[in-house]
């Protein structure tokens, strides 16, 4: 593992999983759009939903930026995985990730949000 200094953030990844100038330039657009993203410590396992918080219209919008800044096709995005905004949603996604961690739900499969590694693939077969 190494800590690479991107936009003066500190972030963990593994070189060996990412291309640097994609992971830069990922890095730089998820600063952009979402600013309070530069207080925390991103990895590739760093979701957009569920870490960042950024649910519902809001995660469509930062997708739509997303596919055209780097070029992927709209489609290849499950909009369904944004969740939806409100205090409803996020309490379940809490609650359930309380319960596996205690093990009462061990076959909960993650249905929501994107991680950074999720995003690098996508960006990766655009090119």
């Amino acid at each position: 593992m190494m800590c690479l200094v991107s936009q003066n953030v500190l972030v963990s990844v593994k070189m060996k999983d990412v291309d640097r100038n994609s992971f830069d330039s990922l890095i730089s657009f998820i600063h952009s759009e979402i600013p309070w993203s530069k207080k925390e410590k991103l990895k590739l396992n760093t979701d957009i939903v569920e870490d960042l918080g950024v649910w519902g219209d809001d995660c469509e919008e930062f997708f739509v930026k997303f596919c055209e800044k780097f070029n992927v096709e709209c489609k290849k995005i499950d909009i369904n995985r944004c969740g939806s905004e409100g205090i409803f949603f996020p309490c379940i996604g809490s609650l359930i990730y309380l319960l596996n961690l205690i093990g009462i739900t061990q076959s909960y499969k993650k249905e929501y949000g994107y991680t950074l590694k999720e995003l690098l693939e996508l960006i990766e077969k655009s090119k």
